[in-house]
């Protein structure tokens, strides 16, 4: 793979709706649903400065734009409606860092997560090492996914998270919800094997009304192999989908993060704007809430 070209294949794809929003402070972490002509949802999660879901906001505290123009919130109200989620699972190894007991605690932890806040939520399940192999379509089955989850062997020295993203945005035509997420938890210090090129990936990630969120880990020993162009387009995907990344450098908190990260995505209100512009093309939702933390899209899918 030339990482190089795919960096720069990437960045004119996504700052193209990026641009409008620089100016902008937003909080959510948002997909976007349409309501017909004369309104649009958007499922927005807010937290605090320490990362905290702020629950109890009002429609009186948010403000949604598109390419600049302000919107009329009419209505603000939890999201208690299911999600569909993609997991992509890197088994990790070969680093006495994270065992694969840790990766399927990891993993258990997002499906109960998920179904604690709407057992309804269809899950999917794909392995990404050494290729993106999926291992479970969508379903709302706690069983199967725990069957597939216990018997996760441990990985291999390369993945293909970036692969392994197209697949799942593809994999989204499938989806039964308009709440759309994709969950990744991968090893920082593998070899990145895809082969998808900027472009590709943000448009399928961007179709796909799905936001990405990423736990990764990082090796305590070091070294590992360099990731440039993957985490370059990875700091440039995860925001403007909406979602987040976080980064570990002990097994033992890849659970913790992996369960944190996914209360916050569960968390989510929908946000109810009128006369949605049938050509825009940036969004932004802003609340006035002190020390709220900035995660917001920076495209509207169509």
């Amino acid at each position: 793979m030339n990482q190089t070209m795919c960096v720069r294949g990437w960045t004119p794809v996504l700052l193209a709706g990026a641009a409008s929003l620089a100016v902008v402070v937003s909080s959510g972490r948002l997909s976007v649903r349409a309501q017909g002509n004369d309104t649009r949802v958007v499922y927005a999660a807010v937290t605090d400065k320490g990362g905290k879901p702020l629950k109890g906001l009002t429609a009186a505290q948010f403000a949604v734009g598109e390419d600049r123009t302000m919107k009329t919130v009419l209505s603000v109200e939890p999201a208690t409606g299911p999600l569909s989620v993609a997991l992509l699972v890197d088994r990790f190894g070969p680093d006495a860092t994270f065992s694969i007991l840790a990766v399927r605690g990891a993993i258990d932890s997002i499906v109960k997560t998920l179904h604690a806040a709407n057992r309804d939520s269809e899950i999917s399940l794909t392995t990404i090492d050494p290729a993106a192999v999926p291992q479970l379509p969508f379903t709302m089955s706690a069983v199967e996914l725990s069957n597939v989850i216990k018997r996760l062997p441990p990985g291999v020295d390369q993945s293909v998270l970036l692969d392994g993203i197209v697949t799942a945005s593809r994999s989204m035509a499938a989806a039964k919800y308009p709440r759309r997420a994709i969950v990744a938890v991968v090893a920082g210090y593998k070899v990145e094997g895809s082969s998808v090129e900027g472009p590709v990936l943000a448009s399928a990630l961007r179709q796909s009304r799905a936001s990405l969120w990423v736990v990764e880990g990082r090796s305590s020993f070091g070294g590992g192999a360099p990731n440039g162009a993957r985490d370059a387009m990875l700091t440039l995907a995860v925001p403007a989908s909406g979602g987040a990344s976080v980064s570990v450098g002990v097994g033992t908190a890849l659970e913790t993060m992996a369960k944190r990260l996914t209360e916050t995505l569960a968390s989510q209100y929908a946000v109810t704007y009128a006369a949605p512009s049938a050509s825009a093309s940036a969004l932004a939702v802003s609340v006035n809430v002190k020390n709220a933390k900035v995660l917001a899209p920076a495209w509207i899918a169509r």
